[in-house]
């Protein structure tokens, strides 16, 4: 890269460090919008809202107006970026690498590329770190709410379905019951010219319906197949698979120490690049 300079109204500008003048403009509020979250908070909703800050230790705050970037796409220096990372790419798709000198040029270039990488970097996070930050006291507020639900729901849901399947467990247990009891006087009655001595009178079968409704809504079980291992000696093969977490630990630590039948180690030289 013959220099790390790019254009701008204000004149030239180094592109890793952006043109000053214009970085300026942004942090003046060039690039600004509101994010309301709550409006025409009472004095009494204050007031509550106090006391149950007090009481969760800070995790409910009185919501208010925040004033946050939004659009980087509108802000110089993105523009500055944009044009830098258009040139580099131009140049490394036209690059040859056929002696040390032009090893070193690619190395230089890969030094320029990360340093403009981190100020990127760091541009972005000064959009999406304020916005991070109201979004997860947004979440963590409301989840206050919605864990005690979740916990509810999951605790209602597991006695329904016990009772359920507690029901249907009953009622096949009855009909099975009553189905022997017919088919042994049947046979009874084969063997003994029409004569049987089983008591043939059904015994009631509990009430299972497989759907449960109210005025506000239906619940009902669903089937969901899912498996065990048994005994994995008798498991076929396709269906085993490779510890991939460990290979690759003892590929990168144990890889001339420690065979492993089956597997072959090798290497494949990645480029590191520092200062």
């Amino acid at each position: 890269m013959a220099e790390n300079i790019g254009h701008c109204k204000h004149g030239e500008f180094d592109f890793c460090d952006g043109c000053p003048e214009c970085i300026a403009e942004q942090e003046a509020g060039a690039n600004t919008a509101t994010l309301t979250l709550k409006d025409g908070v009472t004095e009494e909703a204050r007031e509550a809202a106090g006391v149950l800050e007090e009481i969760t230790g800070g995790q409910i705050k009185v919501a208010g107006t925040a004033i946050v970037r939004v659009d980087p796409g509108a802000a110089p220096s993105f523009a500055n970026h944009l044009e830098a990372a258009k040139r580099i790419v131009e140049i490394a798709a036209s690059r040859e690498i056929l002696t040390e000198a032009d090893a070193k040029a690619a190395n230089d270039d890969l030094n320029v590329m990360s340093e403009l990488r981190k100020a990127v970097d760091e541009e972005r996070k000064s959009f999406t770190v304020p916005l991070n930050e109201h979004l997860a006291a947004i979440n963590g507020a409301y989840k206050l709410i919605t864990g005690p639900l979740a916990e509810a729901d999951q605790i209602t849901r597991m006695l329904l379905t016990a009772y359920k399947v507690e029901q249907q467990r009953k009622a096949a247990e009855a009909e099975k019951l009553n189905q022997d009891a017919l088919d042994l006087a049947r046979r009874q009655a084969e063997a003994h010219g029409g004569e049987f001595t089983v008591e043939t009178k059904p015994v009631p079968i509990p009430f299972a319906p497989k759907l449960t409704r109210t005025d506000q809504g239906k619940s009902g079980l669903v089937d969901d197949w899912k498996f065990r291992i048994v005994d994995l000696e008798k498991l076929p093969r396709e269906y085993m698979v490779p510890d991939e977490v460990m290979l690759k630990s003892i590929a990168k630590k144990q890889h001339d120490k420690k065979h492993v039948a089956g597997v072959e180690f090798y290497n494949e030289p990645s480029l590191r690049v520092t200062r």
